[in-house]
């Protein structure tokens, strides 16, 4: 996830969106892009200086040979086109835990099979999978108090979800994020700081009357966005979380790899039991 002082390798950079927007989510956070072609480097620079993120580090250089003199990334983002080899060097190289995506094919694959089958994919990632489920806290109740009796001081709080809703069209959305949002009690979504939010109106023939909602008032603005921003709607969210209400965060894209979602987890890490579903 993105935070202050991540490094995100972007291997096949293209148009420099990945490491843009990973810029773009969290302060002082760092990405840098691997990107042979002349064209597209100059196409990043050209968008990180337009969207704020000026910093972003675009290199002429191929993998695996350009991965040998970075520093270890924190997450990895993998453009179309890579080898087995070569997504497996990286993958030596992520820090214990950090995620790892890819695209299934790019334009050049179109139409024929993968060079990296889904199920290889995932066998390659699986030690990062494992290493994060280890290090990250177990929101349930510990073993101690398994077929306890509770007291009063040991209420679990509501269960939180990242829901993502996809990429526009409210029917691409998942059967489990419409499941959720007809369950939920209290849903909260991204809004600029005057307007409708637009991941509530894609969603928005999903969420039913009489639900509680919570707009995270942020400002839509080229740059990052100041993290005290999500304060506010952090303390809501955790409010209805501590009296038992379970709550859905609308999210555009993945909610856990860039977004408001996974900035306002940041400031729950460890305060509640239950602790994001992911639709």
């Amino acid at each position: 996830m993105p935070h202050p002082g991540a490094l995100l390798w972007d291997i096949g950079a293209g148009c420099g969106s990945i490491g843009i927007e990973w810029m773009r989510a969290a302060d002082n956070s760092l990405a840098i892009g691997l990107e042979p072609r002349e064209d597209r480097r100059a196409m990043a620079a050209r968008n990180a200086v337009t969207l704020g993120v000026s910093a972003l580090d675009i290199r002429d250089a191929r993998a695996p040979e350009g991965l040998a003199a970075l520093p270890a990334p924190d997450a990895i983002f993998f453009g179309g086109g890579n080898s087995d080899a070569t997504m497996q060097i990286a993958l030596d190289r992520l820090k214990p835990g950090g995620p790892a995506r890819r695209t299934f094919g790019d334009a050049a694959e179109r139409g024929r099979p993968s060079r990296r089958p889904r199920d290889a994919w995932r066998r390659a990632c699986a030690p990062h999978r494992s290493a994060r489920r280890a290090a990250r806290r177990p929101f349930r109740l510990a073993s101690s108090d398994a077929g306890d009796a509770m007291v009063v001081e040991e209420a679990v709080s509501g269960r939180l979800y990242g829901v993502g809703v996809g990429p526009g069209d409210p029917e691409l959305m998942t059967l489990k994020a419409v499941r959720i949002l007809a369950e939920v009690p209290v849903i909260a979504y991204p809004a600029p700081n005057s307007g409708e939010s637009s991941a509530r109106a894609i969603a928005e023939k999903f969420i039913p009357a009489g639900r509680t909602e919570i707009a995270v008032r942020v400002p839509m603005r080229v740059g990052p966005v100041p993290l005290e921003a999500y304060e506010q709607a952090a303390d809501d969210i955790a409010a209805h979380l501590d009296a038992g209400r379970d709550v859905a965060v609308l999210c555009e894209g993945d909610p856990f790899f860039y977004g408001s979602f996974i900035t306002c987890t940041m400031r729950w890490r460890g305060g509640f039991r239950q602790l994001s579903c992911l639709a």
